[in-house]
């Protein structure tokens, strides 16, 4: 199973593999890639000109370099993202959207832009898009999740966070908050198990002190 990174990192990881190929890097949340993830290649994503021609030839010379564009674009909306110039990131992603509409990294991360300046219809829409690309992306369920959760809409939030921990289950995070969102909806035991759950996950990777936090937490759900 895959392991929860810390988002800015997930970013600069992103921005790495998006060199190799801006395709097949469309949406990798850790170093620890799940076989799904890992199975992921250009081929799956680009329809190559299977016939030899000069037209074809000139065809794939044309595909090469949009793709190259592609990861430009995506490269600069990544610094932009980094420097929280989240209006100029969305630009850049709308700009890679706009050459190739089935990148679902480039859904993902306009996304967290949107998320990050409260347009959160947007960033829902284009959560939801990359979900559809890459139904793998735990985190896109994840932040979808949290939003949803922040109108309100608790039993479509609970839906996401489930989706997410059927492709991770060693995310505390999610855990948690999943936990919280029972606790919206009245069920005190499910809450608790969750929060249980995340509890261990922080102590195993060394957050004692979210831990303790939680636990305290989950001392009050449990009454």
């Amino acid at each position: 199973m895959t392991k929860f990174a810390h988002p800015k990192m997930v970013h600069v990881l992103f921005a790495l593999s998006i060199l190799i190929s801006p395709f097949s890097a469309e949406i990798k949340p850790a170093q620890a890639q799940s076989s799904a993830l890992e199975n992921n290649s250009a081929s799956q994503l680009l329809v190559t000109p299977q016939e030899s021609s000069t037209e074809n030839t000139e065809e794939t010379s044309e595909e090469e370099s949009t793709k190259t564009t592609v990861a430009d674009l995506i490269k600069q909306g990544n610094n932009s993202y980094v420097e929280t110039e989240f209006e100029q990131a969305i630009d850049f992603y709308s700009q890679a959207i706009a050459l190739y509409s089935q990148n679902a990294y480039a859904y993902y991360n306009r996304g967290n832009s949107y998320r990050k300046l409260k347009q959160t219809e947007e960033a829902k829409q284009d959560y939801a898009m990359a979900i559809r690309l890459n139904p793998d992306n735990y985190y896109a369920y994840y932040y979808r999740g949290i939003l949803l959760s922040e109108e309100k809409e608790y039993e479509q939030a609970l839906a996401h966070f489930s989706e997410a921990l059927k492709l991770t289950d060693q995310n505390p995070a999610i855990y948690e908050k999943r936990g919280a969102t029972y606790t919206k909806l009245k069920n005190k035991e499910a809450a608790k198990e969750d929060y249980k759950k995340a509890i261990e996950l922080y102590k195993k990777s060394g957050k004692e002190v979210k831990a303790e936090l939680l636990k305290r937490k989950a001392g009050i759900v449990s009454r």
